[in-house]
């Protein structure tokens, strides 16, 4: 009878996959990168890898998956930090500026061009689930805002959130491109806080 291997166990097993999957996606890109490449860099067996995995695509949409759950799940501690609704936008602006770039992200854009070219379009609707999770972050906070007084939007929330994720997007493109492209980022993003303090109705 083989011994029971505990979820802590398993998940950190995922996890060692997923952090191989990565490692391999930003060295080779996300199209070059066969299950072999994984299985690798892992250190694992071609078995222990497939009882997780079977197919790189699995594996790249749960290291988006895990990112999202990271972003999406930090509201409530970004109020106790900052209390307001107008804190915690700048907050997750801000951070465009000072969290450590990672490479990953020009592989999540390989990742979706290269997906809307799929008859099934499958990562396109994948991709939709997605800024639908994360639009729905920043509408909450925008309505808890306006619920509250700080904010008196003239557009509607939906399109302030779409525009934020959009202009934060082109954000983490140019900080991944490299020092070659000379980018103001910090005054991008001053423009963006611009910009939603006008929509949000704070000035």
């Amino acid at each position: 009878m083989s011994p029971k291997v505990s979820q802590a166990h398993k998940e950190k097993r995922r996890n060692q996959i997923i952090a191989a999957a990565k490692t391999v996606f930003i060295r080779k890109g996300f199209e070059k990168t066969t299950m072999h490449d994984v299985v690798e860099e892992s250190g694992m067996s071609r078995g222990g890898v497939y009882q997780y995995f079977s197919s790189t695509e699995e594996m790249m949409r749960a290291l988006m998956d895990q990112g999202e759950e990271a972003f999406t799940g930090q509201k409530d501690r970004l109020y106790e930090k900052y209390e307001t609704s107008w804190g915690v936008l700048e907050a997750v602006v801000e951070a465009h500026n000072i969290v450590p770039m990672d490479p990953i992200g020009l592989v999540v854009y390989e990742y979706f061009v290269a997906g809307f070219r799929e008859a099934t379009k499958e990562r396109t609707h994948y991709l939709k689930k997605r800024l639908h999770n994360i639009k729905g972050f920043y509408i909450d906070v925008i309505e808890r805002g306006t619920a509250e007084a700080e904010f008196k939007p003239i557009q509607t929330p939906d399109v302030i959130a779409s525009y934020l994720i959009i202009l934060t997007d082109g954000l983490i493109l140019h900080r991944n491109l490299g020092e070659e492209v000379e980018t103001d980022i910090s005054g991008l993003i001053e423009g963006l806080k611009i910009y939603l303090r006008n929509a949000l109705g704070m000035q």
